[in-house]
Parts: C-alpha cells; sequence; structure tokens
C-alpha cells in the first residue's frame, strides 16, 4: 500500500471519516509548493521519529491555511486497517 486518502465532506454530516477515491487540489503554484515544503517536512518527521510521529496538520505548520480545509498527513505506522 502507497497511501490511503481519507475525508470527510464539507457538510460534516456524517461524523465518520470514509476512505476516498479522488481528491482534487484546487490551489496556486504558491499554496501548491507550500503543501509540497509541509509533505516534505512530514516525511522527514516520520523517518526521523518513527512510530513516536502520528499526524500533523498543515494549518499548525504553515501560516495561510487556518481558513482552509483540513489537510493531515497521518503516519502509516499508525494506520489500522
Amino acid at each position: 500500500m502507497g497511501f490511503k486518502l481519507w475525508g470527510y465532506a464539507k457538510s460534516r454530516t456524517k461524523t465518520e471519516a470514509m476512505e476516498l477515491g479522488e481528491v482534487t487540489l484546487i490551489a496556486s503554484p504558491e499554496h501548491l509548493r507550500k503543501i509540497a515544503g509541509f509533505l516534505i517536512k512530514a516525511a522527514d518527521g516520520i523517518e526521523q521519529h518513527g512510530k513516536k510521529w502520528e499526524h500533523e496538520h498543515l494549518c499548525d505548520q504553515v501560516r495561510g491555511f487556518n481558513t482552509s480545509p483540513q489537510f493531515i498527513v497521518f503516519n502509516l505506522k499508525h494506520y489500522k486497517s
């Protein structure tokens, strides 16, 4: 398994996360670069800290994403199928 996508509908009528088959990111080049940097930092954190690193929220790590949809990286080692 390379990765999985999970999420909630914007309306949040469902209280349980669902597995997603596709995600479309609509963003400027500037925001895409910030997201890419966040992903690289998350990958580095997982490599450095292993299972001690569980998850990070983009909005907690990068300025300018406080009002954006939540973007969370979750360590595969904590995933239970």
